[in-house]
């Protein structure tokens, strides 16, 4: 199986030209039919972006992906590739709903499989877990969300912290016997020395107040932590044209707050490398 992260610059091979074009820059989903619907390639010589089938790969290997030839990259800026955007997505940031309607995480990542490009788990985001949706516990992908069903999501859980071995301690050394030496009658006794008084013992140090558990967030709280500190990978502007982010940007509370101001928490969460 491949991910959206493991297949990111994979050399892109046409044989008929016998060059590399370029390499993977990112891929989009085609939501209607859960699976890989093209690859976004960057050009060696300019960087300009096109769009690849999945159904147009000969193959995907490592390191080198094999296409037929070149002609089949559709340029991202023109008509075709503007289509083709319209109607599919990148699933990375995207909101993850529950079967009853409700707030469960957002997309970490995804996993498919690389002869079908069929979408086979999905990586979930959280504060205090990582877990994943098998694609049975998918129920459908969409640009906005995607609902899932909770029961279905795997949890790892963690390893039990191995317990410290002590050296068993060494037998204690056996006492020396003294044999009290014999006096002459009359003779005196010296008087025995006072014991010395040993020191107090030092009072224990009171335990430290446990630590507060945190509180469970909501949706706002998971996408605070995903994005405060990351820095924009591009522009960012919404659709009512009255919140703009510049590439290079570091994400602050303020920003995150205007984003969701005007419905451009997705753009945002889309434009960082999470």
């Amino acid at each position: 199986m491949e991910t959206n992260k493991t297949i990111l610059m994979r050399e892109v091979v046409s044989l008929e030209d016998r060059e590399t074009v370029g390499t993977i820059k990112d891929l989009i989903v085609d939501c209607a039919q859960s699976r890989v619907g093209h690859f976004l390639v960057s050009g060696l010589a300019d960087g300009s972006v096109s769009l690849l089938a999945f159904s147009d790969i000969i193959s995907i290997g490592d390191p080198y992906i094999t296409i037929k030839n070149k002609s089949l990259l559709t340029p991202k800026e023109s008509v075709n590739g503007g289509n083709i955007l319209a109607k599919e997505c990148s699933l990375t940031g995207i909101e993850m709903l529950s079967d009853a309607g409700d707030h469960f995480s957002f997309v970490r990542a995804f996993e498919f499989d690389p002869k079908s490009g069929a979408v086979t788990k999905l990586m979930t985001y959280d504060k205090y877990d990582k877990g994943s949706v098998e694609s049975q516990g998918i129920l459908f992908l969409s640009p906005e969300y995607v609902f899932v069903n909770v029961s279905g999501v795997s949890v790892p859980t963690a390893a039990p912290a191995p317990q410290p071995s002590f050296p068993e301690p060494a037998p204690a050394a056996p006492k020396p016997s003294f044999v009290q030496p014999s006096r002459p009658i009359g003779s005196s006794i010296p008087a025995p020395k006072p014991a010395s008084m040993s020191a107090p013992a030092p009072k224990p140090a009171p335990a430290p107040a446990p630590a507060p558990k945190p509180a469970s967030g909501s949706g706002s709280d998971d996408l605070s932590d995903l994005l405060i500190g990351a820095v924009v990978g591009e522009d960012v502007t919404s659709k009512d044209g009255k919140f703009t982010v510049k590439k290079g940007t570091t994400i602050t509370n303020a920003i995150l707050s205007d984003a969701l101001a005007h419905d451009a928490a997705l753009l945002l969460t889309m434009s960082v490398d999470i």
